[in-house]
């Protein structure tokens, strides 16, 4: 009996934090590639769930600047961010990331950090004009996965029945 009483107090634990962990700060798409001409921009478009407050983007090992690095968000709302090449960055592809971090009174600080390909292209001498992407092929604008979200309930729910089992198995005994 006492051994069934541990378990419910771990089981408990676990959904509460499950719980916690599942209504965090999340960004969606969850990886973007980005094509951007040298010495212009392009626009990435990210949906915020499961935060309201200032959201800070910096740059991680990417050739890239970003025009505004402060965001005022809430939950379903869109960050636009504006990518800028300069003209002088090598034709190649880049692999680094965007670092999303929370800025919420006293509930401290966390962060999120998007993998992004970025395809930097020569610099067309006939059009000088900002690289803009048309709705077909802004990547991951309409993706909706949120795969922490998924694994987190998918392993809530076998951790549940484990302990579903043990505690039967545990109560069987007993009697």
């Amino acid at each position: 009996m006492r051994f069934a009483g541990i378990l419910l107090a771990v089981l408990w634990s676990c959904l509460l934090t499950v719980g916690v962990s599942a209504s965090s700060f999340g960004l969606n798409p969850y990886k973007v590639d980005v094509q951007v001409e040298a010495g212009q921009s392009t626009e990435v478009v990210f949906t915020v769930s499961g935060f309201s407050g200032i959201v800070e983007v910096n740059v991680e090992d990417l050739p890239i600047k970003i025009d505004t690095e402060s965001f005022e968000v809430f939950d379903g709302s869109r960050i636009n961010l504006t990518i800028r090449c300069d003209a002088d960055i090598a034709p190649k592809l880049y692999t680094g990331k965007l670092v999303f971090l929370t800025k919420s009174g006293d509930s401290g600080q966390s962060g999120i950090k998007i993998p992004c390909s970025l395809t930097v292209n020569r610099s067309s001498l006939a059009d000088n004009s900002v690289d803009s992407l048309d709705s077909a092929e802004q990547v991951g604008v309409e993706q909706t996965l949120d795969v922490n979200r998924t694994i987190g309930f998918v392993g809530l729910w076998v951790l549940i029945l484990v302990f579903a089992v043990i505690v039967y198995k545990a109560f069987r005994r007993t009697e």
